[in-house]
């Protein structure tokens, strides 16, 4: 296998070469379920169960089918795990929510899934309405792997709760709104069993792209972390109201209460301190020499040792199997690239971050735009106290500075009040090699057409050959790469076919969270990835949003 596997989705998220199990997956009766087709949801009130399911499928025996749990889905994301039907998993699913808005919307897009024309989906959505629906899933225990994506602030307090429940967890980004909830990080990563977070951007096939040119010392050399600029440059503009999977989306109230919702330093900056990780583990960039290796928090390991059951270790993170998320950079090829990958993945805050400085700024939010985004004639009461004239001041921006493992990181979110007409969200990605930069761009000066591009220190013919070898190797995965002259150097030509819309990315995430379980190891890499990360936003958090200080001393967090 080779470094960065790619896979490829049509639009409604089916992969070109899926890897499953034969055709002869049959779900087993379970719970007395009725299948009601493409109907809506079966309406269950909590009680006794007449059986108890395991809490995932047997690692490894691909013929057993894992049956999902959601959990109260304030947020669009938990329902696009769905988007596409899986036969790994079991098509009965089991959502426990209080009566509302939230609720409703989850399950009428999982019925527009079931009806479109265009390779339907098959669930059947059975709803459960208790009082406190995280006591019953945990009480009822009708799966193992329950999938989380709401509001945020009590959100990983949730996850580490079925994680010491026993439960397997997806969980949306971000898991983190302030550093107070840092233990409940150390809790959920600390051992088996799973909890993992949803991070779509290794699935787009761009990023992925770019991180394999990055990794290509001959054309691109070292990250330049004295050129003044970032090595690695992350830009996103998102809008309050948009369209999603075709229709306007609806925003509930609390989305816009930073106390519930985070601010600009902990939202979109978990993908991007994500694909900062990723490209500095592609390009073989180890922790400091005579730095230790990372580790779970002492206690955290010892109840990870406790718990572990049918999980092995894996400080790789399972660094080559399953279907190829990218959550790993390179198959270990012998036992001591194994230790030396398992060294690259294993990422620690504070050893491997520097913390440069964080900011964030507000996005002014007029009451007509509050009443479009949500339905609610007014802001609630607990908005009123950052509402002036009309005008919620919304702190959704954020950009945030650091050095990661010696590389120059610079992450900025944006957020503008309406999504353009015929566009989207703009994503960049620049990164800056001593031989060359890799630049990603999505916005409105491509026509919000993907591009990839690349511009040699040094081009010619030399160059050009470098860079055709490189894309020689990757031609048996990708029928049609090719680059051309551009205005930046030379752009990489994807067929298009490999750009399937954002929203298929959750059905991908989805299979690689079941691949982990299959594999029946602990991904120790990825939990170390995920503590990483989270403990960087929390720390940038506190930075930024101190009154009047932008953190820009330099030292560490």
């Amino acid at each position: 296998p080779r470094p960065f596997p790619f896979e490829a989705a049509d639009r409604n998220g089916r992969h070109f070469r899926p890897r499953v199990a034969g055709p002869g997956l049959q779900a087993t009766p379970q719970c007395g379920r009725t299948a009601i087709g493409r109907g809506g949801g079966n309406r269950v009130k909590a009680g006794p169960r007449g059986s108890r399911l395991t809490p995932a499928a047997v690692p490894g025996n691909h013929d057993a089918m894992h049956t999902l749990l959601f959990l109260e889905p304030g947020h669009f994301h938990a329902a696009l795990t769905l988007r596409a039907r899986n036969p790994r998993v079991d098509r009965t699913v089991h959502l426990y929510a209080r009566p509302g808005p939230e609720r409703d919307a989850f399950a009428a897009l999982v019925r527009s899934f079931n009806a479109r024309p265009d390779q339907p989906t098959d669930w059947d959505l059975r709803i459960h309405e208790p009082a406190d629906p995280e006591r019953a899933l945990i009480a009822e225990r009708r799966g193992g792997a329950v999938v989380l994506a709401g509001r945020n602030q009590p959100k990983l307090g949730a996850i580490a709760r079925l994680h010491g429940a026993g439960f397997h967890v997806l969980a949306d980004k971000p898991w983190i709104t302030e550093a107070a909830a840092l233990p409940a990080l150390d809790r959920a990563t600390a051992g088996p069993p799973l909890a993992m977070d949803v991070m779509t951007s290794r699935h787009e096939v761009t990023a992925r792209l770019a991180a394999r040119l990055a990794a290509e010392k001959d054309l691109f050399g070292d990250f330049d972390s004295g050129g003044g600029e970032p090595a690695i440059d992350l830009r996103s503009v998102h809008h309050l109201l948009k369209v999603v999977d075709g229709r306007p989306l609806r925003r509930p109230p609390w989305y816009y209460d930073t106390r519930v919702q985070g601010d600009g330093l902990v939202d979109v900056q978990a993908h991007m301190a994500d694909q900062a990780q990723w490209l500095v583990e592609a390009a073989g960039v180890g922790p400091a020499a005579g730095d230790r290796p990372a580790g779970p928090p002492a206690s955290a390991a010892r109840r990870g040792a406790e718990g572990a059951g049918r999980w092995s270790a894996s400080a790789a993170g399972g660094a080559a199997a399953g279907r190829g998320g990218g959550e790993e950079a390179r198959r270990p090829a012998s036992g001591a690239d194994e230790a030396e990958h398992a060294e690259r993945a294993a990422y620690d805050y504070p050893r491997d971050f520097v913390l440069d400085g964080a900011r964030r700024w507000t996005t002014p939010v007029p009451r007509a735009l509050f009443r479009a985004s949500t339905g609610l004639p007014d802001f609630p009461e607990a908005l009123r106290d950052r509402v002036q004239d009309g005008v919620l001041a919304l702190a959704c921006n954020g950009e945030i500075r650091y050095r990661l493992r010696g590389a120059p990181v610079r992450q900025r979110a944006e957020w503008g009040q309406r999504e353009p007409e015929g566009g989207g969200d703009a994503v960049y990605a620049t990164i800056r090699g001593t031989e060359a930069a890799v630049a990603a761009r999505h916005g409105p000066e491509t026509g919000f057409r993907a591009e990839l591009h690349v511009t040699s220190r040094r081009p010619g013919r030399r160059f050009d050959a470098r860079l055709d070898r490189a894309l020689a190797g990757w031609r048996s995965e990708l029928p049609g790469l090719a680059h051309r002259p551009s205005a930046l150097g030379r752009e990489i030509v994807l067929p298009a076919a490999l750009h399937p819309p954002h929203e298929a990315h959750f059905a991908l995430v989805l299979d690689r969270f079941l691949d982990h379980l299959e594999r029946g190891e602990w991904p120790a890499g990825l939990a170390a990835r995920i503590r990483a990360r989270y403990t960087l936003l929390a720390k940038a958090r506190e930075r930024g949003a101190r009154p009047g200080e932008d953190g820009r001393n330099g030292v560490r967090a």
